[in-house]
């Protein structure tokens, strides 16, 4: 049995199981994830799957080391895919460093421009990293006609941690409100609100207490998590704060120009 938080490993299985039986990232062993999140058990297996996730598993180690916490603990994993105070632990240094040194697929002028222009307003969140990893896109839509901010928009939209409330639930499917990510005119907001239908898995817990009204953690249309009230602020407060970082480096883009 592995010596980790197992409450924080299935939480942040959750979180990386849908992009991962999409291909996107993450080893081929997208079953034995969902076989581990039905019986609500961490073993050897399931943590070497999640440490081999490219980007998610280094992002929750940075912040597990600036907070003295195993990347696994649960506050790390929810301070990485909802938000909450330990991602003020990280310090604008070592988020640059790591953004440097650990996410290779990025170049580093790139990195160094960004980190220049928003300083510690740069924060190791998801829904920041997804969009930092279109950044030079969305700058390019203030000079090119050649992309699709619809498409970007949507992209964005399903990669990102989103929130809505459940309406109507069926078998294995939901019906939530929730504000969809917007670029329009150059800049990037939440949209108004929207209904639109997600997976869950009924078999996976909590979701088999599931109730009109609750809020939930979604990421490609899969509902990840129940949210708490706490929860449910610190995905808004913090997806405000990514939204508004993104909106002063394409400013600081355009002023480049």
């Amino acid at each position: 049995m592995p010596l980790v938080d197992a409450s924080g490993a299935l939480f942040h299985a959750k979180h990386a199981f849908m992009p991962n039986k999409l291909g996107y990232c993450g080893p081929d062993d997208r079953g034995m994830i969902l076989d581990r999140l039905r019986e609500s058990t961490v073993d050897d297996r399931l943590v070497a799957t999640l440490k081999n996730f490219e980007a998610a598993y280094p992002f929750i180690r940075l912040i597990g080391k600036s907070n003295q916490r195993d990347p696994f603990d649960l506050k790390v994993a929810d301070a990485y895919w909802i938000g909450n105070k330990l991602l003020s632990n990280v310090s604008p240094k070592a988020f640059y460093n790591f953004a440097l040194e650990d996410l290779r697929k990025k170049n580093g002028e790139e990195i160094r421009s960004l980190f220049l222009a928003l300083r510690d307003k740069a924060i190791p969140h998801h829904t920041f990293y997804v969009i930092s990893t279109t950044m030079s896109i969305i700058s390019d839509f203030h000079h090119t006609s050649g992309a699709n901010p619809n498409k970007l928009s949507e992209t964005m939209d399903n990669c990102r941690i989103s929130w809505g409330e459940a309406t109507k639930i069926e078998r294995d499917q939901l019906k939530i409100r929730y504000r969809p990510l917007r670029f329009e005119d150059g800049w990037l907001s939440l949209g108004p609100m929207k209904t639109k239908t997600i997976e869950y898995d009924r078999s996976v817990s909590p979701f088999d207490k599931i109730a009109v009204g609750d809020y939930v953690s979604i990421h490609w249309n899969f509902a990840c998590e129940i949210l708490s009230e706490t929860q449910l602020r610190n995905i808004q407060n913090y997806t405000k704060k990514d939204i508004q970082a993104v909106n002063v480096f394409l400013e600081a883009t355009k002023r480049s120009k």
